[in-house]
């Protein structure tokens, strides 16, 4: 069973507003129960060096930014908490069938410290995440 704060790399990560697929870490962010429970998870990306975050929530532009080698990532690390303003999920199904495939394949955990974090930044955008998915991520 996967866990809050798990990192995978999905070699078919399908954006939910855009479509396009592209090969994206992720991170898994809610709470499992049971396991064929649907999995919340959101994209990251490296921090352009154009754009200048605050470390952590910064709830404005609904991205949690990680400096480079205080936790998994060896590089600035934006995750991409706006794409929950979506709703989409993946079924359990689909992630075991992505996993069997090898089109996405475990990379590690984020650090404890960091989860709690990262949740706190989503409870702060609470308002812009579909009601259905609080259950599951607060």
């Amino acid at each position: 069973m996967v866990k809050r704060g798990e990192i995978y790399y999905d070699l078919r990560y399908e954006y939910p507003t855009l479509g396009n697929v592209d090969d994206k870490l992720i991170i898994i962010l809610n709470k499992i129960y049971l396991p064929t429970q649907d999995i919340i998870a959101v994209p990251v990306a490296t921090a352009k060096t154009s754009r200048k975050y605050n470390h952590g929530c910064n709830q404005r532009v609904g991205i949690f930014y990680l400096e480079a080698n205080k936790d998994f990532f060896t590089n600035n690390t934006c995750v991409q908490l706006f794409v929950l303003n979506s709703g989409k999920t993946i079924t359990e199904e689909k992630f075991q069938e992505k996993l069997n495939s090898k089109t996405m394949i475990s990379k590690g955990i984020l650090k404890s410290e960091t989860i709690i974090k990262l949740v706190k930044c989503i409870t702060d955008l609470k308002d812009d995440i579909p009601e259905f998915l609080h259950p599951f991520l607060f």
